[in-house]
């Protein structure tokens, strides 16, 4: 055991270690934040730094407004703070800026080197782009004049004009809203809806990099492995006429397929049913009762 003085408030203290200095955090923390008296140079009040901030800083202001007054003072006649090199009051430094000409109209521009700009404004770059024919280069709707044809949108009957692109004349609406209205008013069925033969449900768990849509389906392909049981998992899309339907399983070592069911929805009876009657092919279905008869849920 030592007996030693703290530095900081020289309390006496008992310790284990040699070399411990303070008596406690709140000593340690003290010494570290050691502030020195100085005045603000723009209203002369006494303000309390940290010395190594003094050695970063080369100006000692005291408030946000005593910023804005020494800004001002050192930045007389210099504009904007983003360009001309304005001085910062905090750390003294200066941004780096170059002077451009704009290649359209011959304006000078002054920004950072690190942005190299061309144009003095949005206005001049798109002149300048259809000017050199850059902006709608390789287009084939592109041309001088607007001898663009009038259609009229099917969902709203408004008069628009558009360009003609790549060969074809075939605009029907006048903006992407109407579109979307008019397709949730005509929507496609059959093979011509563009999710036809294409699963819709959800994916959820991943086993042996497989997605299943359900945890039952995962558990039973579980199962099969147990069994050293071959099995395929949505193996074939049959088509139904205006639907398809995807059994679950096929085990090709017996040649059946498999439906996991938890819950029955209509249009999954009509499937179901309409795929029994068009190929009559072995399909055993597994509902929840069957599951449980073989642990495996």
């Amino acid at each position: 055991m030592f007996i030693k003085n703290c530095i900081q408030c020289n309390k006496q203290f008992e310790t284990y270690k040699k070399n411990k200095k303070f008596c406690s955090r709140a000593c340690f923390a003290k010494s570290q934040t050691t502030k020195v008296k100085v005045n603000c140079e723009i209203c002369g009040r006494e303000v309390y730094k940290i010395p190594s901030r003094l050695k970063i800083y080369k100006h000692v202001v005291c408030s946000r407004k005593c910023v804005g007054k020494l800004s001002a003072r050192l930045n007389e006649g210099k504009g904007n703070f983003h360009k001309k090199g304005r001085i910062s009051p905090c750390k003294g430094g200066r941004r780096r800026v170059q002077t451009n000409q704009c290649i359209y109209c011959g304006k000078l521009i002054e920004d950072y080197i690190s942005r190299d700009r061309k144009y003095c404004s949005r206005s001049c770059m798109i002149k300048d782009f259809v000017k050199k024919e850059v902006y709608l280069k390789g287009l084939s709707y592109f041309k001088k004049g607007d001898n663009s044809p009038i259609w009229n949108c099917l969902e709203c009957g408004k008069e628009f004009k558009h360009y003609k692109r790549n060969g074809k004349l075939n605009c029907k609406f006048c903006s992407k809203k109407c579109h979307t209205i008019y397709q949730r008013k005509h929507p496609k069925k059959g093979k011509k809806a563009y999710r036809f033969g294409k699963v819709s449900h959800a994916k959820y768990i991943n086993y042996k990099g497989i997605w299943f849509h359900s945890t039952w389906e995962s558990k039973f392909a579980k199962f099969l492995d147990d069994k050293n049981v071959k099995w395929q998992y949505e193996y074939k899309t049959f088509d139904l006429g205006n639907t398809t339907y995807t059994p679950d399983f096929y085990l090709p070592e017996i040649g059946i397929y498999i439906e996991v069911k938890g819950y029955w929805r209509e249009d999954a009876k009509k499937k179901f049913k309409m795929f029994k009657k068009k190929y009559r092919d072995n399909i055993m279905v597994l509902d929840e009762k069957k599951l449980k008869t073989l642990r495996i849920i």
